[in-house]
């Protein structure tokens, strides 16, 4: 991978990661039970800690392989727990 291209996927990367962090800082602001419009949020950050853990390589072959079942368990938990 050249490392311009690299660059980009670190860059559009952080600054999801950076959107995410920031919109889950409003959830003691919304109302009750809006947080269930908002998991998918979940679904996002666990392919940024995946793209993270490798290395933001996205045609890794692991990354690319990466079972992501556990997504809808973590959803279901945070409709249930009042996370996204």
């Amino acid at each position: 991978m050249s490392e311009e291209f690299y660059d980009v996927v670190l860059e559009i990367s952080a600054y999801a990661k950076k959107h995410l962090d920031m919109g889950r800082s409003y959830a003691d602001k919304l109302p009750k039970n809006s947080h269930k419009a908002f998991l998918l949020a979940i679904e996002a950050d666990t392919f940024l800690t995946a793209l993270e853990a490798h290395n933001f390589d996205i045609f890794d072959e692991d990354f690319r392989k990466k079972s992501f079942l556990k997504v809808p368990y973590a959803m279901y938990k945070g409709a249930k727990n009042g996370y996204y």
